[in-house]
């Protein structure tokens, strides 16, 4: 990893958040803040905003690899898996397994790694129990966060990369593209006018370009949680159970 930028899409009440942003950056000459650019108009709704930021993404011949803020694990071989597999796929971007995601859930219960029992998930990314059942969320992560307390997450992983269908909304919790894209399909580079990237990303582009999205198989991150979990997943212990099997790692 070259660098980590920080995209500061924040609002003015998350004063810790800013502070913490800033220290990391005083204390890490490879970790950088990038904010929006001043000349763009902004949405209401802050989550359209982050297509503002991949104009910082036109270094020629770099990997990118995004991360939302409330992915909570990366497995110890997850990034360079991920960087590799998107390298040598002609996929427009490449996402890793995002364990809490609907999509990636389904084929993990197609191969058996999440049971059924649980509820069966769709392979839609707004699907009614692998989006928006927050007791079916908890059970995922305290299944992976077994697996990370007995070393064996491995053992979750698909083995094999997943093409996905072409237009397939995925949600883009995580993923890898290349920085030749935002220079070949955006003008100024970087720059994306659909309002929404998720859509640009995982609907347009791919199928304006027949080159459909994948996963990479033996990549795994974990996403916490979509708004219609929340309120049931913060009132469990799950974030503290991360928390607890990131000290272990931390150096003393």
């Amino acid at each position: 990893m070259d660098e980590w930028q920080l995209w500061m899409n924040t609002d003015p009440d998350q004063v810790s958040d800013v502070s913490y942003a800033d220290k990391l950056a005083a204390e890490h000459d490879w970790i950088t803040q990038k904010y929006a650019p001043a000349t763009r108009n902004l949405n209401h709704k802050k989550q359209y905003n982050t297509r503002v930021f991949f104009e910082n993404c036109v270094e020629p011949n770099t990997v990118y690899v995004r991360f939302d803020d409330d992915i909570v694990y990366i497995h110890e071989d997850a990034l360079a898996t991920l960087v590799k597999s998107k390298l040598s796929s002609s996929a427009f971007v490449t996402f890793p397994i995002i364990w809490n995601n609907a999509i990636s859930t389904w084929y993990l219960q197609m191969q058996g790694c999440v049971p059924r029992e649980w509820g069966e998930v769709q392979p839609y990314c707004m699907d009614p129990i692998g989006w928006a059942d927050g007791p079916f969320a908890e059970k995922m992560h305290n299944l992976l966060l077994d697996h990370v307390e007995a070393g064996t997450v491995s053992k979750l992983f698909l083995y094999h990369d997943v093409q996905l269908p072409l237009g397939q909304q995925f949600s883009v919790s995580c993923f890898a593209s290349l920085s030749e894209e935002y220079h070949n399909h955006c003008t100024p580079p970087g720059y994306i006018e659909h309002t929404d990237d998720e859509a640009w990303h995982s609907i347009e582009m791919p199928t304006r370009l027949n080159r459909p999205t994948a996963i990479a198989g033996n990549a795994l991150v974990s996403h916490y949680t979509f708004y219609p979990q929340r309120d049931h997943i913060q009132k469990t212990d799950i974030l503290d159970r991360y928390r607890a099997a990131a000290e272990k790692l931390s150096p003393a």
